[in-house]
Formats: C-alpha cells, structure tokens, sequence
C-alpha cells in the first residue's frame, strides 16, 4: 500500500466533475453557515460515490427536476485511471449513440461496470442530462510499499509501475483460458528481473480491490498463482483490458 494508505493504482482516477445540462435541476449540497445550495455543478472524488434523488446519498439531485431519478440511481467509482458508472436505479440510465445519422438514447445495462470518457453524456430517467467529465490529477512521487512482510518500508514502488505489471499481465493472457506467458517471458518484456516482477505481482495480489477475487483461489509458495492476479486484475480493473492487447 502507498504512503497514504491507498494503492497507487487506485488512486490514479482523480476527480470527477458532474454538471446538468437539463434546465430544471439542481444538485442539493449542504451549506456550511445551514440550509442548502443548489448548483447545476459538483465534484466527486476520490472516493465512490453514489448519486441518486434519496436524501441518504452521497450526491443529492433535488426534485421536480429530478423526476424519474431513483433514489440510488448511479454508482461513480474510481478504478485505476478511469472513472466508472454503473447503473443501480429503476427507470434506467441512457447514453447517447448515433444511428443513421440521428442521435438516440441506449439504456445501460444495469449493475454493468461503463467507462466515463471526457464529456460524457448520460440520461437518468426520462428527462434528466448529465454530463460527467474526469479531471486528471498527477501523483508526483507518490510510490507504492513492497511486500510488508519483509519488514521494509523503506524501499517502494513507482506510482506506476504497478500499472505496468498489471498492464502485462493482462496483455500475455491467453485466449480459452490457457494461462499465461511464461514469466520469464513477461519480465524480459517489462525489461525487469523475474525477482523483481515476482515482487510486483504479490504486491497487486495484496491491492484492496483484488484481493477480493482471490478469497478461493489456491496459495502457492510464494503468493499467489500469476494466472490467478491476472483474472482477479481483469475483474478488479476493467478498464485495464482496454489497453493491455
């Protein structure tokens, strides 16, 4: 884990800015000096969050221009360098396609992990647009804490070299579930030791958001299988897939 507690793959996402585009609503946001504001703007981040027009939320959409927002609508969560949504309501979120040179509104499928992309557009029930757009913010020096079990808290990881293990990984798996490349292959790529990517990988074994998909598979001598990190990777952080090829 980094220096603040956070891997440095996790907290790569940075901010999210929420903006509405539909005349009527508002976000509610509670003010400092009592009541409630009512901007058309807000940041998320760095944590997820969960939008919604239910007061027990973390962002509030205040009503009537909210109608047809259910009360826990979206989930915005930060995997990696990307921002996702995912939609959690009753009445269906939509994004906007272009089909014969018309634009119209596809429903999301529900409780699926989608990429926000810069200006993103998004439509919660039948009336209310979204835009949400990710703002970038450098992790100078930050760094990642090799095996604790070592004792060595001295010696770290760069912020993104993790991400550059993981990255390779992904992109030596191979199709039908035939495993991986051989590590010494992935290492000569990486143009690192085997010690050394041996390291990285039980580190991201150890990431928070992976450990999860690894609660039944097998310990090995050393950590966990290779082939293993790299499926709970792929789970863990999707948006890792688009660019591991």
């Amino acid at each position: 884990m980094s220096v603040d507690g956070l891997s440095s793959i996790e907290t790569l996402a940075g901010l999210l800015r929420l903006r509405i585009v539909s005349d009527e609503a508002r976000f509610v946001v509670p003010d400092p000096d009592g009541g409630d504001r009512h901007p058309r703007e807000v940041i998320a981040g760095p944590e997820a969050a969960i939008l919604g027009s239910g007061s027990a939320v973390d962002i509030q959409l205040d009503s009537p221009g909210a109608h047809g927002v259910s009360r826990r609508h979206l989930l915005l969560q930060p995997a990696g360098r990307q921002w996702t949504v995912i939609d959690c309501s009753k009445n269906g979120t939509r994004e906007p396609i272009e089909r014969n040179g018309c634009q119209e509104w596809r429903r999301l499928q529900p409780d699926l992990s989608v990429p926000v992309v810069p200006a993103m557009r998004l439509k919660l029930g039948p009336e209310l647009e979204l835009e949400l757009t990710p703002i970038r913010q450098p992790v100078p020096g930050s760094t990642t804490a090799t095996d604790d079990s070592t004792g060595d808290t001295g010696s770290r990881v760069p912020a993104l070299e993790l991400e550059q293990v993981a990255r390779a990984l992904l992109a030596s798996r191979r199709s039908g579930g035939g495993g991986i490349d051989p590590l010494p292959v992935v290492a000569a790529d990486l143009q690192m030791s085997e010690k050394s990517l041996y390291r990285k990988i039980r580190l991201l074994a150890e990431l928070p958001a992976v450990k999860p998909f690894l609660v039944d598979k097998p310990r090995v001598r050393g950590g966990r299988r290779p082939q293993d990190v790299a499926d709970a990777l792929a789970d863990a952080f999707p948006y890792l897939l688009a660019s591991a090829g």
